[in-house]
């Protein structure tokens, strides 16, 4: 005679929840739903093995989701540590070219600035003899210049010589170049042309004064001077960056150098929120000594100011694609007494934790070996409540899983 284990229902109050049913039992391990051992159930391979039944409306309600177990590609990933850095291109190192006497700071460390603003103000010594070079060679060449003219003119009246009149030539020459000079060495310094002009106009200048001046859009993310401090030429007193574009060095290991190349997908997991999706553009060509890794960089925008330099990540390199014959997305996927799982859809309402086989995969999708063929229907969003209901019924039921 057929021992029958006693068909279990467990509700949650209300008419419109989850059912937790285990199969009905025979000795010999069938399913009869009606005692009859001459009908068996179709699903006799997956005998003993417990069910949640979900109407349609069940599955609107707790937002669960439905797919076709089909072919797809599921790219191979490489995860790989990574740290985000400031856009190299996008960080200026601001120095002074000159030295001097700090007599002005106008920024903190973390103001944004707009390109030019004005960042400091030097008082500097060696500045003012340039520009008092600057106007004597200026006034030298319009002197040149005069006695040129003249000479010519005499010459050409055959008053004066060709001796003088080349001697007068040769001047106004050596002058321009003086002067020429002069100006160069100022605009090294960073002065535009249109202030070197102004050196020469009507009204007085301050000879002494450097202005200090960003180069380019961004924050002042580091400053090293303090009013009244001397500073010498070519010292680093600020560092401005342009932080709404990052790199993320990715370390490349040895062994991968051979499978990562530019142009390849990245995903970067930030830890929190959806992972931001970029492309290498650039691999070291060569391995360090200290830490016998490559570094493969992605530039990623950063507008919203959420990437950070100096954060850890995790970069996940798609570095190459194979075809799968099932493949479903990773959030599919629960584990059940101590094996992963696939709720697939059985006679209608009823859905049965079906234990898989998983092959390759990567962060959005696996590759299903077996345990669900194509065609079947299986639950791709939110089979962790089926899995939740089929855990609670089986513990009010006494069973351990």
């Amino acid at each position: 005679m057929a021992i029958v284990a006693a068909l279990f229902v467990w509700q949650r109050g209300a008419a419109n929840k989850p059912v937790y049913q285990p199969h009905a039992t025979t000795a010999a391990g069938h399913d009869h739903p009606d005692g009859d051992d001459d009908e068996h159930d179709a699903d006799d391979d997956h005998g003993g093995e417990e069910r949640v039944k979900l109407s349609a409306a069940q599955l609107k309600e707790f937002d669960i989701e439905l797919e076709v177990a089909s072919e797809g590609s599921v790219a191979e990933h490489l995860e790989r540590p990574a740290e985000i850095k400031f856009d190299g291109d996008r960080l200026v190192h601001v120095v002074s070219h000159i030295g001097g006497i700090v007599k002005e700071v106008r920024v903190t460390q973390g103001e944004n600035v707009e390109k030019d603003a004005l960042l400091a103000v030097l008082s500097s010594r060696e500045l003012a003899e340039l520009k008092s070079t600057y106007l004597g060679d200026y006034e030298r060449r319009g002197l040149a210049r005069e006695t040129f003219e003249r000479e010519r003119r005499l010459w050409e009246k055959k008053i004066s010589s060709e001796k003088e009149y080349l001697d007068a030539k040769t001047g106004l020459a050596e002058a321009e170049i003086a002067l020429r000079g002069t100006r160069e060495k100022l605009r090294a310094l960073g002065f535009a042309s249109h202030y070197i002009d102004s050196l020469t106009g009507p009204g007085e200048s301050d000879l002494t004064r450097y202005d200090v001046a960003a180069p380019i859009a961004g924050t002042v993310i580091e400053r090293h001077v303090s009013l009244g401090e001397a500073v010498s030429a070519d010292k680093e007193i600020f560092v401005v960056a342009d932080t709404s574009a990052v790199w993320v060095e990715v370390t490349i290991y040895s062994q991968d150098l051979s499978v990562v190349q530019v142009g390849q997908s990245v995903s970067i997991d930030l830890g929190e929120g959806e992972p931001i999706e970029g492309r290498i553009a650039f691999v070291t060509p060569y391995v360090s000594e200290e830490t016998r890794t490559a570094t493969a960089r992605v530039p990623l925008r950063n507008a919203d100011g959420r990437l950070r330099a100096g954060m850890f990540v995790k970069a996940n390199i798609a570095v190459g694609e194979q075809q799968a014959a099932v493949r479903i997305p990773v959030g599919a996927i629960q584990r059940y007494e101590d094996k992963p799982v696939v709720f697939v859809q059985e006679h209608g309402e009823e859905f049965e934790p079906r234990a898989v086989q998983i092959g390759r995969g990567n962060s959005q999708y696996v590759e299903v070996v077996s345990g669900i063929s194509a065609g079947e229907k299986y639950v791709a969003k939110g089979s962790f409540t089926l899995k939740a209901e089929l855990e609670k019924g089986s513990f009010d039921d006494g069973h351990n899983h």
